[in-house]
Parts: C-alpha cells; structure tokens; sequence
C-alpha cells in the first residue's frame, strides 16, 4: 500500500489516466492521500521557446501568468474525478521545470509513488524531451507511467 501518490497532471489524456488509475488506488485502499501537481514551466520569459512554441501550434497568444489562477483553474477542472475523495487529494501547482519541479515535490512532500501519463503536451515537448523520461531517469521512487 502507498501513503502518497503525487500525480502529475497538465490536463493531458494521458495525465487524466494517470490520474483515474491514482483514484481506482484510493477507492481499493492501495493509497491513503495523492498529492495532483500541475506544473507552471518557466517559459514565459524566453523568447526562444516562445518562437518554437507558436511554430509548433502550441500557443497561439502568450498570456501572462499574472492574469490567470492556475490553483482555482487546476482544482475546477478536477471537480468531478476527485469529488468523492476531497480529504484525500491535495492540489498543487509550481513552476519550473516540469521533470524537477516532480521529482522534487514527491520527495518534499513524502511520497512513495509517482504517477504520470507517457506524453503531455505533444510535438514540441517530443523534440525537448519526454518529461516522463527525465522524472523515470532522475527520481529515486518509484515511478508509473500509464497510457
């Protein structure tokens, strides 16, 4: 059994199965708590990235993260997967770097698993490379990776 399950959510697919996997856990008592992290990378100030990421169709306007409530947008997008398990999620949202913003949470934060989708945000991301690599290569838990 695990006590803590951080899962690393950008509202991908693919995060959203890592997700339902980590409430199935919680429903047949395999964890007591996860811990869902959306993670705010650092980009917004590198006009490198930004270029890459409009050639790519990733953005079409950069708005600053001062105008948005990452928390508030992350929590009411989960409202209806967690809605029977409040006392047992906690949402959070950093930003840096989305591979150690993970593997640094899980550790902060005590965690004996983590979970994530095997791709988040697509072309631009494959040729950066695979967040869930780096999180597989660096962490020291264990990691699972759904489809």
């Amino acid at each position: 059994m695990y006590k803590k399950i951080l899962v690393a959510y950008d509202r991908s697919s693919q995060s959203r199965a890592a997700l339902t996997t980590a409430i199935e856990m919680l429903d047949c008592k395999m964890a007591e708590n996860v811990i869902i992290l959306s993670v705010i990378d650092n980009h917004e100030d590198d006009p490198t990235f930004e270029i890459a990421a409009r050639i790519a169709g990733l953005i079409d306007d950069p708005t600053p993260l001062e105008d948005k409530t990452p928390l508030v947008e992350l929590e009411t997008s989960l409202v209806e997967l967690i809605k029977d398990h409040d006392a047992q999620c906690e949402t959070l949202v950093m930003r840096g770097k989305a591979a150690d913003v993970i593997v640094n949470a899980a550790r902060d934060y005590g965690c004996d698993l983590i979970m994530m989708g095997r791709r988040g945000v697509g072309a631009l991301q494959s040729v950066m490379g695979s967040v869930s690599t780096a999180v597989l290569r660096n962490s020291e838990l264990p990691v699972l990776v759904t489809r």
